[in-house]
């Protein structure tokens, strides 16, 4: 498709793409985007690390899950990448560990510079990743879930998926040809939401406060009292706890699935049933 877009640009593609294939000495397009499956699975967990008025994508970890077709290749082309990036010092730049038989590799950014006497600038997010039996697992922030993921595969943990009310609430009417499956926890992700949607009210009304105070004249005249740029719209220490709102919130559950006429998706929530 791109030759059609652009037969030059194609061809700049195609130099470069061949020169850094070169200087790895793999194939980039057979074995590392070549040997990526048809299944992937995307999971994210609240981190109970990160402080309550952290943004939202950190305050959760995150797991990509895809499959592989052929392992040691895939293996071999990303450690080629990894040194062809960062030469003799890829061993410093990702931590190595061995968890349940399998390798983790554990990369975390390096601290940002700070201006003089400023305080320091928090560090992005790392990541962790992991090969094993056709599967490559790659967690964003923590590497709790990647560690989740092996214990799955080593029968060290039970399946979410094979508990009763799982089978029962949220797979038993669920056509043969479901081609995708999301399910969500409201009453754990609720509260999370309750927090960035007070701190995008709290960011609007100090600069509403901001932008009144200087549209007023220079002379106090001619225009209404300002509102309180201290007095926070939502008092956020009426928020239920989370126990509360699991109460309120249980799940929400979505699919799709295709036959010869189209392509479909549905999806509801489910709600506690209280005494």
């Amino acid at each position: 498709m791109l030759n059609d877009i652009s037969p030059i640009f194609y061809g700049m593609y195609q130099s470069y793409l061949k020169s850094f294939n070169d200087r790895l000495g793999i194939d980039l397009k057979r074995d590392l985007i070549g040997n990526l499956g048809d299944q992937l699975i995307l999971a994210s967990a609240l981190d109970d690390a990160a402080p309550a008025d952290a943004p939202l994508d950190q305050r959760l970890n995150q797991l990509w899950a895809i499959s592989l077709e052929n392992d040691p290749a895939f293996t071999a082309a990303v450690e080629s990448m990894k040194h062809g990036l960062y030469g003799e010092a890829v061993d410093k730049v990702f931590e190595k560990r061995a968890y349940l038989g399998h390798d983790i590799y554990t990369y975390a950014p390096p601290q940002p510079p700070a201006a003089e006497g400023a305080p320091p600038r928090p560090a992005g997010r790392g990541f962790s990743y992991a090969v094993a039996n056709h599967w490559v697992f790659l967690g964003i922030g923590s590497p709790a879930l990647v560690e989740d993921a092996l214990q799955g595969l080593e029968g060290k943990q039970a399946s979410f998926w094979d508990k009763d009310d799982v089978k029962r609430n949220l797979l038993a009417d669920m056509p043969d040809n479901t081609r995708c499956l999301s399910y969500v926890d409201l009453g754990k992700i609720m509260p999370v939401y309750f927090d960035t949607i007070v701190r995008a009210m709290e960011t609007s009304r100090k600069m509403a406060a901001a932008r009144a105070q200087r549209n007023q004249p220079d002379d106090g005249t001619g225009q209404s009292e300002p509102a309180d740029s201290d007095k926070p719209l939502v008092d956020d220490t009426a928020k239920p706890d989370a126990a509360t709102l699991a109460k309120y919130w249980g799940y929400t559950r979505s699919y799709g699935y295709q036959d010869a006429h189209g392509t479909y998706s549905t999806g509801r929530i489910i709600y506690p049933n209280n005494p």
